[in-house]
C-alpha cells in the first residue's frame, strides 16, 4: 500500500510540475527595446577637434530626445527628432529644424555621426536596414559590427542587464567613445 502511495504521488507530481513557474535566474532582465533611456559620457575626436561630454538619450519607437551637456557651463544642445524630423536646440536658444538627423551632428558637433544606426548599435544590435559584418566573442555577444564604413567595437558588457557599457565607433578620421553609466526601460510615461 505504501508503494502505491508513494507512486501515486511522484505521478501527480509530476503531472503538475508543468503547472509550476520557475523563477526567472536573477541575471535575466526584461529589456523593452521600444522605450529606453541611456545616461552616459561621450568623446569624440577628428582631425579638427576633440571634446567630451556627458549625455542622456530617451528612445521611444522611432522617436528620440538626446541631450547633449558639455563640461564647464560651456552649454547644453537638446535634439529632438523622429522619422520625419529633427530639432536642435543650441545654447544661444537657436532651434533649427533639420531633414536628416545626422545633418544635426554634423552641424552642432562638428562630426558625422550616424544616428539612424547609433540607437541600435548602443543596444549590441546591427541596423537591419543596411549590410553589416558581425564578429561574435566566445559567450555569442557581438565584438564587432563593420556598417556603413563605421566600424563598431564593444570592449565592454554590463554585468547587470548584459548590454553594452563601453563602445567604440570609428570612421576615419572620427573617433567617438560611448561610455554608459545607466539604462533604463520601459514605458514613457510622458516625463
Amino acid at each position: 500500500m505504501t508503494k502505491q502511495v508513494w507512486l501515486l504521488a511522484v505521478i501527480f507530481l509530476t503531472g503538475c510540475s508543468e503547472f509550476w513557474v520557475k523563477p526567472k535566474p536573477a541575471s535575466v532582465v526584461e529589456i523593452d527595446t521600444n522605450h529606453w533611456v541611456l545616461k552616459g559620457r561621450l568623446g569624440v575626436k577628428s582631425e579638427e577637434d576633440a571634446w567630451s561630454a556627458s549625455f542622456v538619450w530617451e528612445q521611444n519607437q522611432a522617436d528620440y530626445a538626446i541631450q547633449i551637456v558639455a563640461p564647464l557651463g560651456q552649454g547644453t544642445i537638446n535634439i529632438t527628432g523622429g522619422e520625419q524630423f529633427v530639432i536642435a536646440k543650441y545654447p544661444d536658444g537657436q532651434i533649427i529644424q533639420y531633414l536628416e538627423p545626422d545633418q544635426v551632428f554634423q552641424e552642432a558637433l562638428g562630426v558625422v555621426i550616424p544616428v539612424s544606426s547609433l540607437r541600435f548599435w548602443v543596444m549590441g544590435q546591427e541596423n537591419k536596414t543596411t549590410a553589416a559584418k558581425i564578429r561574435r566573442n566566445p559567450e555569442g555577444k557581438i565584438e564587432e559590427i563593420i556598417q556603413d564604413g563605421w566600424e563598431v567595437s564593444y570592449l565592454r558588457y554590463s554585468s547587470d542587464n548584459g548590454l553594452p557599457s563601453k563602445i567604440f565607433i570609428e570612421d576615419d578620421p572620427v573617433e567617438v567613445k560611448l561610455i554608459i553609466k545607466e539604462w533604463e526601460f520601459g514605458a514613457n510615461d510622458g516625463g
